[in-house]
Formats: structure tokens, C-alpha cells, sequence
């Protein structure tokens, strides 16, 4: 099937390596949104107690879907910090962390928050398609 591909496919040289002549090669910030999360002051109870809104940490990035978070924030955490509900689709990668962490990369399957440690991608537009980069960062 490569073969097929390779074949019926015009490919040129780029700065990145070979490809097909009908791609473009562009960087990432012109194609998404880059931002991290934060993390609510967890002696704030009420930002954290019956909790609704998924918070993700990068121990929880792990090449996988992200459907269901460990910890949960409330709204009044959204309301009053700097917390950003990230929606399905968006690509985390784990900036830094304990053991092996650094560089795993998932997307939501859910909308969440996530914290401070988590690079949160969002296409701009359909150019980039999140399943792609996600693969592509595997």
C-alpha cells in the first residue's frame, strides 16, 4: 500500500525532509493556538471540593484519548483563576514532569482544564487536523 501511495504521489524536497508537492510547510503557531493551563490554588477548598470541570495533569498524557480526568475543579475555580476550559480535540503535550512525562502527548476526548506542566494545541483552522498532529507527535 506505501508503494501505491509513494508512486501516485509528485513529491519534492522541503527544510523538513521529502514531501508531497501540494503540501505546505508552515509553523505550528500559524496553524493553532499554543497556550498552558494553571492550577487553582488548592487551599481554596471551594475551588476544588465537588468539583465538576475535568483538570487534567500530565501524568494522565499518556499516547491515549483523554476521556476522564482525576481531579475535578468547580466553577467558582473557572470563574476566579486563570484556568482555561480547553475543547474536544485539543492536543496536550506534556512539558515537563516526573519520570518519563516530558514529550507524551494525547487529545481530549472530553473538555477540560488542565495545569500549568500542559501545552494545550487548538487549530485555528481545518488546515490542521488535531488527530493528525497528535499522531504526528507520537
Amino acid at each position: 500500500m506505501r508503494e501505491i501511495l509513494i508512486k501516485s504521489e509528485n513529491f519534492e524536497n522541503s527544510s523538513l525532509d521529502r514531501k508531497p508537492e501540494d503540501w505546505e510547510v508552515s509553523k505550528i503557531e500559524e496553524l493553532a493556538f499554543i497556550s498552558s493551563g494553571s492550577t487553582p490554588n488548592r487551599s481554596i477548598a471551594a475551588y476544588w471540593q465537588d468539583g465538576t470541570i475535568p483538570w487534567v495533569k500530565t501524568g494522565e498524557i499518556n499516547y491515549t484519548v483523554i476521556k476522564s480526568a482525576e481531579e475535578k475543579i468547580t466553577q467558582k475555580a473557572l470563574n476566579e483563576t486563570s484556568v482555561t476550559v480547553y475543547p474536544v480535540g485539543t492536543v496536550l503535550v506534556a512539558m515537563y514532569g516526573q519520570g518519563l512525562t516530558r514529550g507524551k502527548v494525547g487529545i481530549l476526548g472530553i473538555e477540560a482544564t488542565t495545569n500549568q506542566a500542559c501545552a494545550a494545541i487548538i487549530p485555528k483552522n481545518e488546515n490542521l487536523i488535531p488527530s493528525y498532529l497528535w499522531f504526528f507527535r507520537m
